[in-house]
């Protein structure tokens, strides 16, 4: 019986989707050659027990949640980051009714 991996390919792909995060940035993170995370988000490459658990670690200290059930489904949670921009611009209120 093959065991279940700690973190997917998908998972992989969507917690740096939804961190905004460059495979350079990742693969300095994880000390991980950034080509090397290209070719296991493709399915490419096979990651080892190891590197998916530091790969893990580093989302998760990032607000990364992962998610899977009983039937194969996979997702991440992320931790709200905040407004959209630190410039939010506030649109004047009037009284005034038309």
């Amino acid at each position: 019986m093959t065991e279940s991996p700690i973190l997917t390919r998908t998972q992989l792909r969507m917690a740096r989707a939804a961190l905004e995060m460059e495979l350079r940035t990742l693969g300095e993170l994880a000390l991980i050659n950034p080509a090397a995370l290209a070719d296991l988000e493709r399915g490419e490459r096979t990651m080892s027990p190891d590197d998916q658990a530091k790969l893990k670690a580093i989302f998760e200290d990032k607000g990364v949640k992962f998610l899977s059930d009983k039937n194969g489904n996979v997702g991440v949670m992320v931790r709200d980051r905040g407004p959209l921009s630190d410039n939010v611009v506030s649109l004047p209120t009037t009284s005034k009714r038309c």
